[in-house]
């Protein structure tokens, strides 16, 4: 059977790309991670063709925002790195506790 990534490769977690059968709710918050450098900067974390995006999200770190835009606020930037950690045990446990380290 021929392996096909399914999703927009654009906002897909590390783990969704190499470990479908693992993937959780932490999976979501890593897409928020990207949906929010999309919405901060105007384009995807990562750009090409779809398999050496894919391949940047198992590898390549994410940028830092406020070395992109300097109008950006450190802590912004803290959130957005912890939203797409690699490793799902580095990212928020759960959108509420996103919430609460909002709040």
């Amino acid at each position: 059977q021929q392996r096909r990534l399914m999703g927009t490769v654009e906002f897909m977690s590390p783990e969704q790309i190499q470990h479908a059968a693992t993937i959780d709710h932490r999976s979501d918050l890593y897409s928020l991670g990207a949906t929010m450098y999309f919405l901060l900067m105007g384009q995807p974390m990562f750009t090409g063709e779809p398999v050496a995006i894919a391949i940047a999200h198992l590898n390549e770190s994410p940028p830092l925002l406020y070395q992109l835009r300097p109008d950006i606020d450190l802590r912004l930037d803290s959130l957005f790195q912890k939203l797409v950690a690699k490793d799902p045990n580095n990212r928020f446990a759960t959108a509420h506790a996103l919430l609460e380290y909002i709040d």
